[in-house]
């Protein structure tokens, strides 16, 4: 699944670590590429699916977060009664919103229960 897509250049390199106290951090390689800029915006978005019919599910998403330049952004996940499961997403968006890169699916982190 995508969550935006366009030909903007993408980072080479993306890792996410799950800090204390639940924060998601994004971590990204700066170079621009042909069409990239240093102040295009990272786009990150945590998501649990519903377990029930009808229920939309949990999100986290910052969709203007840090500049390209700064390699570095993040969220807060929310421990709730139950373990959460979030299936992860990231992208970038030009400053001037003209272009966007395809989202990359970064694989699932667990949140576990408070």
């Amino acid at each position: 699944m995508r969550v935006c897509g366009g030909q903007l250049h993408f980072p080479e390199s993306i890792d996410t670590v799950l800090e204390a106290d639940n924060f998601l951090r994004f971590n990204w390689s700066t170079e621009e590429g042909d069409n990239g800029h240093d102040q295009d915006q990272v786009f990150m978005l945590a998501y649990s699916p519903g377990e029930d019919k009808g229920d939309s599910g949990k999100h986290v998403c910052q969709p203007t977060g840090a500049f390209r330049k700064d390699g570095t952004d993040g969220l807060q996940l929310k421990p709730k009664r139950n373990e959460v499961e979030y299936h992860i997403y990231i992208g970038f968006i030009a400053l001037d919103r003209s272009c966007q890169a395809d989202s990359v699916y970064l694989g699932k982190v667990t949140v576990l229960a408070k």
